[in-house]
């Protein structure tokens, strides 16, 4: 059951991502991708997912764990967590933004379900850098 659950999601992830691994740029309209799904191909095949997706631009939706840790300085990285609903906080995605992009985060709250954009990276965490706020729902 947990094989076929996987196996799912993966195809449903690789749809979603046109099946040719290139994560560049949605076309408008296209679906973000759900974190869960982006976090259990990584559960799966680290190495791989780090290699498909590092420096890529994505789109991701998924839920706050809690409000954003601000960025006071020019020189600090303000950082917002995301996962599933519900999810293991360990399969959790960080979003790295700038003091630049704070009005951006403010007001965003715990348990919320955002989208956002930025480019993948497994330098520091599992996360977006640059990360943009497109929405909070």
């Amino acid at each position: 059951m947990l094989k076929t659950f996987l196996l799912l999601t993966v195809l449903a992830f690789s749809i979603a991502c046109g099946g040719s691994g290139a994560a560049n740029s949605k076309p408008a309209g296209e679906q973000p991708m759900p974190v869960g799904a982006l976090m259990n191909e990584y559960k799966t095949s680290k190495d791989a997912m780090v290699a498909k997706y590092t420096g890529k631009n994505l789109t991701i939706v998924g839920y706050t764990t809690t409000a954003p840790m601000m960025p006071k300085t020019a020189d600090e990285i303000g950082i917002l967590i995301i996962q599933e609903k519900g999810g293991d906080t360990l399969n959790a995605m960080t979003c790295h933004f700038k003091l630049a992009d704070k009005a951006d985060f403010e007001g965003v709250k715990g348990d919320e379900r955002v989208v956002l954009n930025g480019t993948f990276s497994d330098d520091i965490s599992t996360g977006l850098k640059q990360c943009k706020r497109i929405k909070v729902e």
